[in-house]
C-alpha cells in the first residue's frame, strides 16, 4: 500500500511538472515552458539563466526585433545572433544576392532564345501558309539508305 502511494504522488509530480505553464510575473501566460526552463519561449528572455538573448535585427524605424535568439559566440559564429525569421531573410537575402552574380553560359540556343523577340510570327505563318511543302526531304539512293537530308524553309528574323 505503501509503494503505490508513493507511485501516486510520484506520478501527480511529474504531470505537474509537464503541465507547469510560463512563469510570467506580467499577466497569466498560458504557453508551455520551454525544457528545463521556467519561462515559455515568447518570454523565455526574463530567464538570466537561459541560452537565449534578445534578436540583434533592427527594423527601419530603429527598433530592435523583441524576439529570442540562441546564444553563441560571436567570434565563431558571426551573423548568427538574429531570431529564427530573421536568420531565414538575411540567409534568403545572400542567397539571392550570389545566385544574381552568376553569369549564364552562352550558348547557339541561349543566344538564338535571345533573339526570337525579332521574329515576326505573321510573316513566318504566311511562308508556311502560302508553301504546300513546307518540309523537303530528299533520300539519297546511291550512298546509304541511312542517309537523309531535311532542307526546311529559312526565316528571315530581320524581315
Amino acid at each position: 500500500m505503501d509503494q503505490a502511494q508513493a507511485l501516486r504522488t510520484q506520478i501527480q509530480k511529474e504531470i505537474e511538472e509537464k503541465a507547469k505553464v510560463c512563469s510570467n510575473t506580467q499577466y497569466e501566460c498560458t504557453l508551455p515552458r520551454v525544457d528545463s526552463y521556467a519561462y515559455c519561449f515568447r518570454h523565455i528572455l526574463q530567464d538570466p539563466n537561459a541560452p537565449y538573448k534578445q534578436c540583434e535585427y533592427e527594423f527601419s524605424n530603429g527598433r530592435r526585433c523583441l524576439e529570442p535568439s540562441p546564444k553563441y559566440d560571436a567570434k565563431k559564429d558571426y551573423g548568427s545572433n538574429y531570431c529564427f525569421e530573421h536568420s531565414r531573410q538575411t540567409q534568403l537575402i545572400k542567397t539571392k544576392s550570389t545566385i544574381g552574380k552568376l553569369v549564364p553560359v552562352e550558348t547557339t540556343e541561349t543566344l538564338l532564345h535571345s533573339l526570337a523577340h525579332h521574329v515576326k510570327v505573321d510573316k513566318v505563318k504566311q511562308h508556311y501558309m502560302g508553301n504546300s511543302t513546307p518540309l523537303k526531304i530528299t533520300v539519297h539512293e546511291d550512298d546509304d539508305d541511312t542517309d537523309v537530308d531535311v532542307v526546311t524553309p529559312s526565316v528571315d528574323p530581320f524581315g
